[in-house]
């Protein structure tokens, strides 16, 4: 997900999500879920990787190419699970920072970016 810094004090923050699942379980999980997920891939919502689980190295390609239109400052990341993916996107160029998913995770990431704006 990109965040965009804020113009004014007032306003709100522009967001640009991105989400992934495999290409080759994306009817299973359509039928098993019984969420529409072919349908927001034809709308542009969600993109497939390769094969039959997340493809992490179509992302990470994914996330070069979105540093070329976009000057991106930090990259968060949950702990569990992204060490490669860390390792890969530092080698890339960029800055990548934990980010925790509960609630002194989230306090401290709007703190910090009502500080950035000042």
């Amino acid at each position: 997900m990109l965040v965009f810094p804020l113009i004014d004090e007032g306003d709100k923050f522009n967001i640009l999500p991105y989400f992934w699942i495999p290409e080759e379980n994306l009817d299973l999980r359509v039928r098993r879920d019984h969420v529409n997920y072919d349908l927001w891939k034809k709308q542009g919502f969600l993109k497939t990787t390769e094969g039959n689980v997340v493809h992490y190295g179509f992302i990470e390609s994914f996330i070069e190419e979105l540093g070329t239109r976009y000057n991106i400052r930090e990259i968060a990341f949950y702990r569990w699970g992204a060490v490669q993916m860390t390792q890969n996107l530092k080698g890339l160029g960029f800055t990548v920072v934990p980010f925790g998913q509960g609630f002194q995770g989230y306090v401290t990431a709007h703190q910090g970016a009502n500080e950035d704006n000042s």
